[in-house]
């Protein structure tokens, strides 16, 4: 199985179980986002609820990983085309140009595959497959919206 190469971030801070009445509520939240999810094999299933972050670090791929200032990090916004129905933009997106995408690449190279991975308001990443998967990031030129 090929793994996809994205970014992630581990927040440290501290952590504290919700209380008895919003365990309910978390976990119908949880179900809501992930319906097939595996927390109904789980008795003792809890959720929790981080406070007070004080160490964030993120790693980006390729050699990218940076410690974020907490109180930046606190100050910034959603990106507006990612809260605004990202995955949903990226499925149609695929749609009209995965096809088109992997024709224009395959002009230089055999392709297997192309597809649009990830997109947001400073550009697209796309992952293309020739016999091993390869990322390509590109960013727009100004920031969209």
């Amino acid at each position: 199985m090929e793994w996809p190469i994205e970014a992630r971030v581990t927040l440290l801070g501290d952590v504290y179980p919700f209380s008895e009445d919003e365990q309910e509520w978390a976990h119908k939240q949880y179900i809501a986002k992930h319906p097939h999810g595996l927390s109904e094999q789980w008795g003792n299933f809890h959720y929790f609820r981080m406070q007070n972050i004080s160490d964030i670090y993120f790693i980006g791929g390729f050699g990218t990983v940076a410690w974020v200032d907490v109180k930046e990090y606190e100050a910034l916004q959603p990106d507006k085309i990612a809260i605004d129905g990202g995955e949903h933009n990226l499925k149609e997106l695929n749609a009209i140009f995965s096809k088109p995408l992997r024709e224009l690449l395959a002009s230089e190279s055999e392709v297997d595959d192309a597809a649009l991975i990830s997109i947001d308001s400073k550009g697209i990443d796309v992952r293309v497959r020739q016999g091993v998967v390869w990322f390509l990031f590109f960013d727009f030129l100004a920031k969209v919206l």
